[in-house]
């Protein structure tokens, strides 16, 4: 089964009779500013990469963990895939919004799972025993709702006592670190992290699965012999010790997103928006129209119609961008 993510601009483009490059892709969640990339060195292109060149040494600086339970894998997607498989069949409980590579590989894998619509449901389904393991994703692609870490902990306590296990999904978490559940994670937990969103480096695959170093060990049996290029290995280890870049995306990342919700908010008032720091979201009757009426218009926004009411997420515009955009959707907003 073949699933429909953002970033789709060359179907976008058949499909409304748009160039390419007139385009505005708010679809991701990506960061419209990239860590800088400096230039990659001829022999890091001529050489194959190797285990021991830091970079788990800077991802555990990073991410405030012991290096012996990080695993680097070509982009987070390659932990989510092959993550159920590595757990009995039984019940996961997943979110009734939610990245559905999750729930794609859940299913393959033969669990059972069942939707929570809010974090009460969760916390009563972990308690009763109705589900063994959980999958959170923090704070949510593409709802935006963010659970407490202490809270996820309990879970994770819960679950383990009757040997089950908790999976966390932080590929949004790098501009809200107060947020992770690595610093309580526990046995029974992995936290998945990628390189994608905040430091805008999707083109690069680079991901990081923390787990115990034996089911790390059980993930990497499939993992391909340099698996992750030396290029994304080398890039991926300087943009993990940029602290001064980091702290300035983060402020960069917060402004742009208040202010954009507040655009958002104020263009439809009716409608519930949330947000984090890379994205806007809604659930309402009207996403489906809204997405078709930005997509005839070169805006290519992230419509999620798998329920109901549908859910319409909204990425941040790059400066160059902003007035077009607002532009676009105020001539929505007054069409509708």
């Amino acid at each position: 089964m073949s699933l429909i993510h953002g970033g789709n601009l060359i179907r976008a483009s058949a499909e409304y009779g748009i160039p390419l490059t007139e385009w505005i892709d708010l679809s991701t969640g990506i960061s419209p500013w990239s860590w800088p990339v400096p230039a990659v060195p001829q022999t890091v292109w001529q050489r194959l990469p190797e285990d021991d060149d830091g970079l788990l040494e800077s991802a555990a600086s990073y991410y405030n963990c012991p290096p012996e339970t990080l695993l680097a894998v070509p982009g987070s997607q390659y932990a989510i895939s092959r993550l159920p498989a590595l757990f009995p069949p039984a019940s996961v409980a997943l979110p009734h919004w939610g990245y559905r590579e999750h729930q794609h590989a859940w299913e393959q894998a033969g669990h059972r799972a069942v939707y929570y619509q809010n974090e009460l449901q969760l916390c009563t389904w972990v308690e009763d025993g109705t589900v063994t393991n959980a999958l959170v994703i923090n704070p949510n692609n593409p709802s935006a709702a963010l659970l407490q870490p202490a809270l996820l902990a309990e879970l994770a306590s819960t679950l383990e006592r009757r040997g089950g296990s908790l999976v966390v999904d932080e590929a949004f978490m790098d501009p809200h670190p107060d947020y992770s559940l690595l610093p309580l994670r526990a046995a029974n937990t992995v936290v998945l992290r990628s390189l994608g969103k905040f430091f805008g480096l999707a083109g690069i695959r680079l991901g990081f699965a923390v787990a115990s170093p034996a089911l790390l060990a059980r993930l990497a049996v499939d993992l391909d012999p340099w698996a992750v290029n030396h290029p994304a290995r080398w890039l991926g280890r300087k943009a993990l010790l940029d602290r001064h870049w980091q702290t300035g995306q983060r402020d960069r990342l917060e402004a742009c997103s208040r202010t954009w919700c507040a655009e958002l908010r104020g263009l439809f008032p009716g409608l519930d928006w949330h947000r984090t720091a890379l994205f806007i979201s809604t659930e309402t009757d009207q996403a489906p129209a809204l997405f078709n009426a930005a997509a005839r218009r070169g805006l290519l926004l992230r419509l999620h119609a798998d329920r109901t009411p549908s859910l319409l997420r909204i990425g941040l515009p790059a400066d160059p961008h902003w007035t077009r955009a607002l532009t676009i959707l105020d001539d929505i907003r007054r069409e509708l």
